[in-house]
């Protein structure tokens, strides 16, 4: 069934790419059929040949940004972001008050380490559009870039009455606390955004991160738990359970737990030292 299935999709793929060629044949300034294709493209993934037909869709209609807007995505997408910037502001020019340029600006800027220009065309996106919430974000993480404590943790107060069913608003609140070592406060806005999203291994992995800087062992493993269950491809989360086991003395799970983190991700150096020091412990000095 599988295998019909994707068989099916890619002969669907390739009749519709056949379809937009057969097309521009027919009519080769049709802005539309390049606008079309190149999103088939970019759905998949096939960045090049998507680019140089939103150039083309571009050139054929200056007026509509979806090319601007998208070639630009894609260029996120390929850290390129001073010419993914260049795409987003060319597309201002055409629509000085369009939001997600606007914020896609800011999002280039952020990456650029520009983060007063980030700031501003951010604080732009938002006073046009207020439900645009991925713009607080930004701005909160600018600050922290920053390391503008107060501005960071006041912006996160303001701008929480939109965004209180965002789950990364709150996850990205905490770690801003967590990096000015509030690590109680930090706790309860990842349990905020626990509460929105439970099924996140992110969360959980930061706040067991807490929990270990403040001690709380128990805590700390259920938190490690949950991070392992919902992905159990997560080598630091084995990582820093060995090392609560280190602590307790149980110098056997520690190890056993080391191993599978290194299975996983081999270049964790630390992982070796704790199961050296573990089998030094038990006077196991060969292993």
């Amino acid at each position: 069934t599988l295998f019909r299935s994707t068989y099916s999709e890619l002969n669907e793929a390739n009749m519709a790419k056949s379809a937009f060629e057969k097309s521009l044949s027919m009519d080769s300034t049709s802005f539309q059929t390049y606008l079309n294709y190149g999103i088939f493209c970019f759905k998949n993934k096939q960045f090049d040949k998507a680019k140089a037909l939103f150039k083309k869709a571009y050139i054929l209609n200056h007026q509509n940004i979806q090319p601007l807007m998208l070639w630009g995505i894609i260029l996120i997408e390929e850290k390129e972001y001073l010419s993914a910037l260049s795409k987003f502001k060319k597309a201002l020019n055409y629509e000085p008050f369009n939001t997600e340029a606007l914020y896609m600006c800011g999002l280039c800027y952020l990456h650029l380490e520009n983060y007063s220009l980030c700031i501003e065309f951010c604080k732009k996106s938002c006073s046009l559009n207020p439900k645009k919430t991925e713009n607080y974000t930004l701005i909160t993480e600018a600050y922290l870039k920053l390391n503008d404590k107060q501005s960071c943790l006041d912006s996160f107060e303001k701008y929480e009455k939109y965004s209180l069913n965002n789950w990364k608003y709150y996850n990205s609140w905490g770690a801003a606390l967590q990096y000015f070592n509030m690590f109680d406060e930090a706790i309860k806005k990842y349990d905020k955004a626990r509460s929105l999203k439970d099924d996140e291994f992110v969360i959980h992995n930061a706040l067991s991160c807490c929990y270990l800087i403040l001690g709380r062992s128990d805590d700390a493993i259920v938190a490690i738990n949950k991070t392992i269950e919902l992905n159990p491809h997560f080598a630091p989360g084995y990582y820093n359970l060995a090392q609560i086991y280190f602590k307790k003395q149980d110098y056997n799970n520690a190890i056993v737990l080391f191993k599978k983190a290194i299975a996983l991700d081999a270049k964790l150096s630390g992982a070796y030292i704790g199961i050296a020091d573990s089998y030094s412990c038990l006077d196991d000095f060969k292993n």
